[in-house]
């Protein structure tokens, strides 16, 4: 699988040292606030890491002459709501974004974009929708739900799951 490096996603001398060390042949961005609940909460924070973050990257992949493939991933909430006759979804549909988070997230697209064209960087940008996956926060539904059921099994939680308000559309 590949090393995971730390960094401060906000300084760009250190991704740009960072590439320069180990130069990568590909590149994983997958730094993010990607609380949707938080984007509302802490909006400059959101955009700091999504927005700012991203150029940073951008940026320093620009600036060492990066030629390798970068992943930059998206979101399925930059569509919004979906209409019925806008299924199934396709790139092509329009973007709706409906909070905060979403909508850094397009930028984000967008910026990839403009770099992809204007400097000829090798860029992937996907829309994806729920991530799951080992050490998820509960904060997420499905790591919320898989940790209230290893509490179940332990005798910690009476054998019920809690959920959120399942009749809420947006």
């Amino acid at each position: 699988y590949g090393e995971v490096y730390n960094l401060d996603i906000l300084n760009q001398t250190e991704i740009e040292n960072l590439i320069k060390d180990i130069k990568p042949d590909c590149i994983f961005h997958l730094a993010a606030q990607s609380s949707v609940a938080l984007s509302w909460k802490r909006p400059q924070l959101t955009v700091d890491i999504n927005v700012k973050g991203t150029v940073n990257l951008l940026e320093a992949l620009k600036n060492v002459e990066y030629k390798g493939r970068v992943l930059l991933i998206g979101s399925g909430e930059e569509y919004g709501v979906i209409k019925e006759k806008e299924c199934p979804i396709t790139e092509e549909n329009l973007l709706r974004p409906g909070n905060i988070y979403a909508a850094t997230k397009a930028c984000q697209n967008l910026l990839g974009g403009i770099y992809a064209r204007a400097y000829g960087l090798d860029l992937m940008m996907v829309r994806a929708f729920n991530h799951v996956g080992p050490n998820q926060i509960p904060q997420f539904v499905v790591a919320d739900f898989c940790s209230q059921v290893a509490a179940i099994e332990k005798g910690k939680q009476t054998p019920e799951i809690h959920v959120g308000n399942l009749s809420a559309t947006r």
